[in-house]
């Protein structure tokens, strides 16, 4: 088997858009209004649903709160992915005070780390030392159990759950735990808000069933996923795939709500011009929807199913470079 060199993503980005573009850098400017507006817009929907649910008291009012909650959170989340990048407000202060205090606090994440193994995957996908590579291989997914496992959370959830708890500070247990504690302020406080916010007219479990399993379901899982499909391809080894991890998708609105918000879909895109701001993404997708290095897909669920039929990949062949 022929190994595939992993792409050059700033030569490419650079053959096909020069940083002196007028049209580049026009797409790269900040819109500082419009991060805040979907901001706003999110947490009303949340707030709404939680009333929602709170004066309902039905299945129904309780299946719609825990899916718009659900959605919510995770396109706030993605919106923390442009934070990261510094692509919310103009001055870096203040968009990393926007991306920890009203993004990531209130699901019990650190910007710093984030943004540390986000920028490094950036610079090392399609290498072995890219620290999401556990998230795009195929070699730890090459069968129905453990395709399943990873579907269900169960094979990630632990390294992902020590990525975001990742605490610096040398020293014995008392000081780890005062660096830990001191370095996640922002989102201790954040939980006791939002927790005394829900029970103060509802009881406490609903701060378990309406916001930690959203975030489960709707934020941890649909991102795994996401991610998986938009850097994946069924084959192994998995330095057979190294040079074809520049994926893109363009699928229907109901998996644009589930797994792809505020444009994340057009990710080899956001890979080749990260400092483009999620709402002017869709405008560079002309620019490479045709170009051989890039892949364009049409469906993240036709894309799982794809990729279950090849199973086991022992015996499967490299899957050919068509859109699903």
């Amino acid at each position: 088997m022929t190994m595939v060199m992993a792409v050059d993503q700033d030569k490419l980005a650079r053959s096909i858009l020069r940083h002196s573009d007028r049209t580049l850098r026009e797409l790269a400017r900040i819109r500082p209004w419009r991060p805040v507006a979907d901001l706003l817009l999110c947490y009303a929907l949340i707030a709404a649903s939680f009333v929602l649910v709170a004066h309902a008291q039905a299945l129904w009012a309780s299946a719609i709160g825990f899916i718009v909650i659900g959605t919510r959170l995770y396109a706030v989340f993605i919106m923390g992915h442009d934070g990261l990048h510094k692509n919310l407000l103009v001055r870096r202060s203040y968009n990393d005070a926007l991306t920890q205090i009203a993004i990531y606090a209130p699901m019990g994440m650190h910007v710093e780390d984030q943004r540390k193994s986000h920028l490094t995957h950036h610079w090392l996908l399609g290498t072995e030392r890219d620290p999401d590579r556990y998230l795009h291989a195929a070699a730890n997914k090459a069968d129905f159990v453990r395709l399943f496992f990873f579907l269900s959370g169960l094979m990630t959830f632990p390294q992902t759950v020590a990525k975001v708890m990742h605490a610096k500070a040398d020293g014995p247990p008392v000081r780890r735990a005062v660096s830990f504690v001191s370095s996640r302020k922002w989102a201790i406080l954040a939980q006791a808000v939002i927790f005394g916010l829900i029970v103060w007219k509802l009881p406490w479990w609903y701060y378990l069933a309406f916001w930690i399993a959203p975030i489960y379901v709707h934020v941890f899982l649909a991102n795994e996923i996401r991610a998986f499909c938009e850097h994946s391809q069924p084959v192994v080894p998995d330095s057979m795939a190294d040079g074809q991890r520049l994926i893109t998708y363009v699928p229907n609105v109901v998996e644009r709500l589930l797994f792809a918000p505020t444009n994340i879909n057009y990710h080899a895109e956001h890979h080749l011009w990260m400092y483009v701001p999620y709402y002017n993404l869709p405008k560079l997708h002309a620019f490479v929807a045709d170009h051989p290095q890039i892949e364009v897909r049409r469906s993240y669920l036709a894309y799982l199913w794809r990729y279950s039929r090849k199973l086991p990949l022992e015996a499967a062949a490299p899957m050919s470079r068509q859109a699903v």
